[in-house]
């Protein structure tokens, strides 16, 4: 009898635990930030025809950009640095596969510097 016991205490022990972790919350749509930003950050315009960065720290050079589209009309894309010079000020525009400006859709650029 203590068998039966032992096998019933140990069933209902991990349907519950299976229960705990099916009740689990996992959080989103959190974002959180470590560290400080000790360096003043660029001074960004946007146009038509791209954006362009003035003024940026001597880190910025090293800056990876990410495209993300943001609606149905999003085509894959992307920025192409327009001004060759040797400046830490920047000008992109983005283009298609074509390399063609773009004509259509949302996109978020997302800069990423060391």
């Amino acid at each position: 009898m203590s068998g039966k016991r032992f096998a019933l205490s140990v069933a209902m022990s991990l349907a519950l635990v299976g229960q705990a972790q099916a009740g689990a919350v996992v959080a989103s749509g959190m974002l959180q930030f470590t560290g400080s930003i000790v360096e003043p950050s660029c001074t960004t315009t946007v146009g038509s025809a791209g954006w362009r960065m003035d003024d940026c720290p001597a880190l910025a050079r090293d800056s990876v950009i990410g495209i993300e589209g943001v609606d149905g009309q999003a085509l894959p894309v992307q920025a192409v640095r327009v001004d060759q010079g040797a400046t830490v000020d920047q000008a992109y525009r983005l283009v298609d596969g074509r390399g063609e400006p773009l004509t259509q859709g949302h996109y978020v650029v997302i800069l990423t510097s060391p």
